[in-house]
């Protein structure tokens, strides 16, 4: 009999005679031969490790005597290697492979399992390309030379405040440090350092000027007694892609604002700011 897999994805979504691209990392892939043998006998006989070097834990559930040796779960990013071989012995011996792959999560490239192959040893699995890994990996390359690019032509710029406030300030002060941006460019982070307080209250926050709203998530302002002492701590900014976080030198000259308000209390010393903007 014809050795035929069904690979199913969480119990849904089957490809029969295939492979498949459409895996991620804690799916359940079960798999079953489409037609009636005499034998059966199952193996994962490639599953990839994970970038750090960690082998797969990938193995069937159940008989892999059986129509069905049950399920394994992807565990690692890249493709899984499955062999089905029906009759084995017999005159109607058959053996399939399909690759059930799960792209990586960033660039989406289409990792390879040892053993792939097209020559007059065998195909595996059943739908390699005539031209082998050329294509894919050729896909590979092109994608990780586009992000080479990307992050190449990312330009930082950074506004550092060293000690903006002095301790004990009048009540109710609000103490504002003005700057630009000579570029259209995105805040990407905002982090505060504090070494001494011990009283009073102090918030904090970085005003786009142009839409008038502070950045921090929430849109408030934040607690800066509230920051571990000797640590650089990463405020939480708003959502990736806010209007809020872009900065147009064209629009209100590009300007933010650094605001600190504190109550006459506040001993807090030596705070240091540093605000973080990418340009493409």
């Amino acid at each position: 009999m014809a050795a035929r897999i069904q690979s199913l994805r969480n119990g849904v979504d089957p490809i029969d005679d295939a492979s498949r691209n459409d895996l991620v990392s804690g799916d359940i892939v079960t798999v079953t031969a489409l037609d009636a043998a005499t034998t059966y006998n199952w193996a994962i006989v490639f599953a990839p490790q994970s970038p750090a070097g960690v082998p797969s834990a990938a193995t069937f559930t159940g008989d892999v005597s059986m129509v069905t040796p049950g399920s394994f779960t992807v565990d690692n990013e890249g493709a899984y290697l499955i062999r089905l071989i029906v009759d084995a012995g017999l005159g109607t011996e058959d053996t399939q492979y399909v690759r059930l792959r799960a792209l990586t999560t960033d660039l989406g490239l289409q990792l390879v399992a040892a053993g792939e192959r097209r020559d007059t040893t065998g195909i595996i699995p059943v739908d390699v390309s005539i031209e082998g890994w050329a294509n894919e990996q050729n896909f590979n390359l092109q994608a990780l030379e586009a992000a080479a690019i990307a992050a190449k032509n990312q330009v930082y710029h950074f506004a550092v405040l060293p000690q903006p406030l002095l301790p004990s300030p009048i009540a109710g002060t609000t103490y504002n440090y003005q700057g630009w941006v000579s570029e259209t460019c995105v805040l990407k982070s905002a982090t505060v350092y504090l070494s001494v307080w011990t009283a009073g209250t102090c918030t904090f926050g970085v005003r786009n000027v142009e839409t008038g709203n502070i950045v921090l998530f929430g849109g408030g302002l934040y607690a800066l007694e509230t920051t571990p002492l000797g640590t650089v701590t990463n405020l939480p900014l708003v959502a990736t892609g806010d209007p809020d976080l872009v900065f147009d030198p064209t629009l209100s000259n590009g300007q933010w604002t650094v605001e600190l308000v504190a109550d006459a209390t506040w001993d807090g010393q030596h705070i240091f700011v540093e605000l973080v903007f990418g340009v493409s």
